[in-house]
């Protein structure tokens, strides 16, 4: 269940496709939904010293458009899905302003398309994806351009895969998964991927015994599978789970979800065994670049942390430290 959904929106239609799920679980759990527009500042040529003024006029306006765009969207949404939404504008760098509104709104999910205009393409698609999900420490939904065009309404959540390495860390995305997940009627997929027998060692001695404890590793993982799907279907929710071997963690998760027609990958962006690189190296590249699919990504960092994540974060935090409150924007 969610209590709080935010929406980052630039203005373009593909964006607002994040609104029919953000609207759809809002109104499923009755959660809070927060639709959030960040203006680029306007600078004007470099002046004195080299320091580029802000343009007080463009920002004025760029910020007055932003508010009639949400407005527009809060009262469609109003009319058209039974949904009220507050709405956020801001100015300036859109990762320092997501990542300043979200510690502000505190929402347990993230709803955002994985590219759009105004920044939000190199936001998602650039290198900067990687700082955004390093930043929040919220759960966030990352929707993908589909093959082909699809109604308004028609992604819906019957199966959720949850990839797993077997670390306590890697099963912190179950729960924001399980939110997901449609009812009745939808089921939690659990995947671990263990290295196959074929990454042997050299000598038939040491090749008998990496596959002996490769099988090991995966009777014991399976049994651990087993058992948190155990608790899972003990809360009456429908659960599976696959052990399988492969060599490439991405490729076998993507092949998986494809052919067993799930309908979002859901995962951790740390763990143990090797998936420390699912998010922040080509794993997580792979996932974010190739998956059609939807992928809830949950990195959760401490607090203080979170708050320096950001040059604007860290400016707040030792005004806090120095005991000065810093002005809202």
């Amino acid at each position: 269940m969610f209590r709080s959904i935010l929406v980052p929106l630039d203005g373009s239609p593909f964006a607002e496709r994040a609104l029919d799920v953000a609207a759809r679980l809002a109104r499923r759990d009755h959660a809070a939904l927060t639709l959030v527009r960040v203006a680029p500042a306007e600078v004007l040529a470099l002046g004195a010293g080299g320091v580029p003024p802000i343009d007080p006029t463009l920002d004025r306006a760029q910020r007055a458009e932003a508010e009639a765009y949400l407005d527009d969207v809060a009262t469609r949404l109003r009319e058209s899905e039974a949904v009220a939404a507050v709405t956020v504008v801001r100015t300036g760098p859109i990762i320092d302003e997501l990542v300043a509104i979200a510690a502000d709104v505190r929402p347990d999910l993230v709803v955002m398309t994985s590219h759009g205009r105004s920044g939000l393409v190199r936001a998602w698609m650039g290198s900067t994806a990687d700082e955004l999900i390093r930043a929040l420490d919220v759960p966030t939904l990352v929707l993908r351009q589909p093959d082909t065009p699809q109604p308004a309404g028609s992604l819906r959540f019957e199966r959720v895969l949850v990839a797993v390495d077997g670390s306590d860390f890697a099963d912190l995305a179950i729960e924001p998964a399980l939110g997901l997940v449609e009812r009745p009627g939808g089921r939690l997929t659990l995947l671990r991927v263990v290295l196959p027998e074929s990454h042997l060692g050299a000598f038939p001695s040491e090749a008998w015994s990496e596959a002996a404890t490769s099988r090991m590793q995966q009777a014991t993982a399976a049994n651990v599978l087993e058992q948190r799907a155990e608790r899972i279907a003990a809360r009456g929710i429908a659960v599976d789970s696959h052990v399988i071997a492969h060599e490439h963690p991405a490729t076998a998760i993507l092949e998986f979800a494809g052919q067993h027609g799930c309908d979002a990958i859901a995962l951790a962006t740390h763990g143990s065994s090797g998936f420390a690189r699912l998010v922040f190296g080509s794993v997580a590249d792979r996932l974010l670049r190739a998956s059609v699919r939807p992928l809830l990504i949950v990195h959760p960092i401490p607090a203080p942390v979170r708050e320096v994540a950001s040059p604007a974060g860290a400016a707040a935090a030792a005004l806090r430290l120095a005991g000065v409150t810093p002005l809202p924007a």
